[in-house]
């Protein structure tokens, strides 16, 4: 009887110890969900897109990409978090949705970092600080100085408060010790409109980058690396603010919870394609710059830029 029970111990543990291989192994078996949290069409539904069709090609499972848009994306993240944890639930969330939200909004119906396993970095992409076409200054490093001189005469437009377009110029701001006013608007179109017409002298917001191609405004630095569409214009830390360097970035979550083998295997398609040749220059015709981590690397990420932000936004004394 000891050695039938020591028999039985033995292969019961056995098959515990196989278990979560196994169902590695095994996943996908069925669709998995992608959640963008914002409208067809932007730079978030792009990288998700692109990301959701090469990961379904790898899987041998459909990805399928469902818009649930509304609350600066907090509806989709919230319906994401409340998933459950199998890894067929999954969202793109950004620098703005998820950390800068969660300092605008203290009764935000998730926790970026208690409800969500980070699972990759999927892009990110320096902001253009554009200029009109008749602007007295060719670079960033002449407009501050031009700046300087003249405290509260130049105007720079955004998405809105709390936009990375506005917290990076309010950085800006800060170093350079300069005075320009902001004017915020819902959404990057009006104010690149604007600033075409002449109402606007800068406008800080990625919706201006296809009008800096067409020569209808001019740019004038990019807020991180420099950007391969426009190699010739330099980033705001060549400008003369070095160590400076904001970037929005994307990144793939599941709901927290979700099996560390389901992640890894994830991530590690999510290497690959980050690394393909194909991707890489699908994103650079937008300005995008395909680029990955690991989990761990994600989730030290979002909280180092949580209080980056977080600084940002109490030394310019930003309102919600």
């Amino acid at each position: 009887m000891k050695k039938l029970l020591t028999w039985v111990a033995t292969g019961l543990a056995f098959s515990l110890s196989v278990a979560t291989p196994v169902q590695a192994q095994k996943f996908p078996d069925k669709a998995i969900k992608w959640v963008v949290p914002f409208p067809a069409g932007g730079n978030t539904d792009r990288v998700a897109r692109l990301y959701a069709l090469k990961l379904s090609e790898a899987l041998g499972q459909s990805v399928v990409v469902d818009n649930k848009a509304g609350a600066t994306g907090s509806i989709g993240l919230q319906a994401v978090a409340k998933s459950p944890a199998d890894g067929y639930n999954l969202v793109i969330g950004d620098l703005s949705s998820l950390i800068v939200n969660k300092h605008a909004n203290p009764k935000l119906p998730f926790d970026p970092f208690t409800d969500f396993t980070p699972v990759a970095k999927l892009a990110e992409v320096s902001i253009v600080i554009t200029g009109r076409a008749d602007l007295p200054a060719n670079n960033l490093a002449e407009f501050l100085a031009l700046a300087k001189t003249q405290p509260g005469k130049f105007t720079y437009a955004t998405s809105g408060v709390g936009s990375i377009g506005h917290l990076s110029f309010e950085l800006i701001k800060s170093l350079a010790d300069v005075d320009v006013r902001h004017v915020a608007y819902k959404g990057g179109g009006p104010a690149v409109t604007d600033l075409i017409g002449g109402h606007v002298d800068l406008v800080v917001d990625g919706a201006a980058l296809p009008f800096v191609l067409d020569g209808k405004i001019k740019a004038l630095a990019t807020t991180g690396p420099r950007l391969s569409v426009l190699p010739k214009v330099p980033s705001v830390a060549e400008s003369g603010l070095k160590g400076y360097s904001v970037t929005n970035w994307w990144c793939l979550l599941a709901p927290v919870g979700t099996s560390p083998a389901i992640v890894k295997a994830l991530n590690d398609e999510v290497q690959k394609i980050a690394n393909s040749a194909e991707v890489k220059s699908n994103f650079e015709k937008a300005g995008i710059l395909a680029a990955t981590n690991t989990p761990a690397e994600m989730a030290k990420l979002m909280r180092d830029d949580y209080d980056k932000m977080g600084g940002i936004i109490k030394k310019s004394k930003i309102e919600f």
